[in-house]
């Protein structure tokens, strides 16, 4: 059984990653995403070495440090780069139910380089999953949606690199507290972000403009990057140390949960009729791959350490 104090870490996370999404759709508007995310990202490393210093918390160092770096490369470095171009380009609450996909791209992943044990019910599950975002994307492709066929496969692409670092993740959480890892994994992605943000803006993209933005913007681009990477990682990973990961993996559905409560009363957005049955797909694999048989859990170097 989940300990209760697990679960709640693991669905503040997931409150924390959906909620974030509708107030980052509306802060696109005015910022380039790429200039969004180094501000959002530069705002939560600076929130977690305060931590780090607060608490005197113990950065370990060797190979699962430099491991540990380059899965904050991919997130929150690349899945949040590509994620925020989807995002102009596709409606929030299109871009939260297609991340809840990442649960079935887990297992699959999990399945192909860690050699977890997963049937062919779950296989079945992750189809379901997969016949989920295709009508979710179908409204998109019809033009009836408001986003865009682009910014869904974006969203797609944003939600495979983050399954990516998760399975990466399963191997090294063992060997930290949740604090320290998600500091190190956050410091690699504002590496990711800042060069990306120089490529971008030396190539003179749309996506790093030389927009004028006011304090108040940058401010709150700064505050959903504490709450979006150093709040969300923090809580999963401080989860993820003490829930396995199949079972913590399913928490992600709550993600388009918030995500579409959030765009429905904060963007006035509405669900079409198919999106509605995408979404009702999507989190209907990802309970039921839940209670399929799936991995084992993380094992973990360091059993007796605790946060």
């Amino acid at each position: 059984m989940i300990a209760p104090w697990a679960a709640l870490s693991i669905t503040l996370s997931a409150a924390c990653w959906g909620l974030a999404i509708v107030a980052t759709k509306g802060l696109l508007e005015g910022a380039p995403p790429f200039t969004a995310l180094l501000v959002q990202v530069a705002g939560s490393v600076a929130f977690l070495w305060t931590a780090v210093a607060v608490t005197r918390a113990r950065l370990p160092m060797g190979r699962t440090t430099i491991a540990a770096v380059a899965s904050g490369f991919l997130e929150p470095g690349m899945a949040y780069a590509v994620g925020l171009l989807g995002l102009q380009l596709t409606t929030a609450s299109t871009a939260a139910i297609i991340g809840a996909t990442e649960t079935p791209m887990i297992v699959l992943l999990a399945a192909l380089f860690l050699r977890e044990r997963m049937g062919l019910l779950a296989l079945g599950f992750a189809a379901l999953a997969g016949l989920g975002v295709g009508l979710l994307m179908l409204p998109d492709l019809q033009g009836l949606a408001g986003g865009s066929l682009a910014g869904d496969l974006l969203m797609v692409l944003s939600t495979f690199i983050a399954a990516v670092y998760v399975v990466i993740s399963r191997r090294i959480v063992g060997d930290f507290d949740a604090l320290p890892l998600a500091t190190i994994q956050q410091t690699g992605g504002l590496v990711v972000a800042a060069l990306l943000w120089l490529v971008a803006r030396n190539a003179g993209w749309a996506a790093a403009a030389d927009v004028p933005l006011s304090w108040s913007t940058l401010g709150a681009l700064a505050l959903t990057g504490v709450i979006q990477y150093a709040m969300a990682f923090w809580f999963w990973l401080k989860g993820l140390k003490h829930v396995p990961a199949s079972r913590a993996a399913v928490f992600l559905a709550l993600i388009p949960v918030f995500g579409v409560a959030g765009a429905a009363v904060v963007l006035g957005e509405r669900l079409v009729p198919a999106q509605w049955a995408g979404a009702v797909l999507v989190v209907a694999a990802v309970l039921a791959l839940s209670r399929a048989e799936g991995p084992d859990p993380v094992p973990s170097p360091n059993p007796e350490r605790s946060a």
